[in-house]
């Protein structure tokens, strides 16, 4: 096994854990909230953690979904052109997108660091905020490496591929 493969199953094992654990955290973080709240009880910063979580969840989401080929597609668009039609399109699809995300990545990386230069926290838990934001970039990075990895799966190989797994 090649670096790059092994360095490729970590990715994904963080992508997976990232989306998972987020998923738990929130789950028990909301039912935790709402009970308590029921018997007066304020769980001080509970809806930033939700938030932190949600966040990140989205991001590595995104990165998921482009990994494993899951995103929404325009299948109503794609089942009706000719068979030949449309490995050109999703490989123009896979291109733009993660040329997209990668331009999406970079000012995402400025506005992390405008973020943190300010010093600005979360009120409750005195958190960072550019630690909240720092999913976009690197969610962003991800997806634009997969749909690109996914652009040159298409050209090199037969079949219509729409993620690297």
């Amino acid at each position: 096994m090649t670096f790059f493969q092994i360095l490729d199953r970590v990715i994904a094992g963080v992508e997976k854990a990232v989306v998972a654990g987020g998923m738990i955290v929130i789950s028990a973080s909301v039912i935790t909230n709402v009970f308590c709240r029921e018997v007066g009880i304020i769980i001080i910063g509970a809806e930033e953690i939700d938030e932190f979580s949600i966040i990140w969840v989205t991001f590595f989401g995104t990165a998921l979904c482009a990994r494993q080929g899951i995103h929404i597609i325009m299948s109503a668009l794609i089942d009706r052109i000719p068979e030949k039609q449309r490995k050109p399109l999703i490989t123009t699809i896979c291109a733009v997108t993660g040329g997209f995300s990668l331009i999406l990545a970079f000012l995402g990386v400025q506005l992390v660091l405008a973020v943190l230069s300010r010093g600005q926290v979360s009120p409750a838990l005195r958190i960072p905020v550019g630690y909240f934001y720092i999913a976009a970039p690197m969610g962003f990075l991800l997806t634009g490496i997969h749909y690109i990895r996914t652009f040159v799966r298409n050209i090199r190989e037969d079949g219509i591929y729409l993620g690297v797994e």
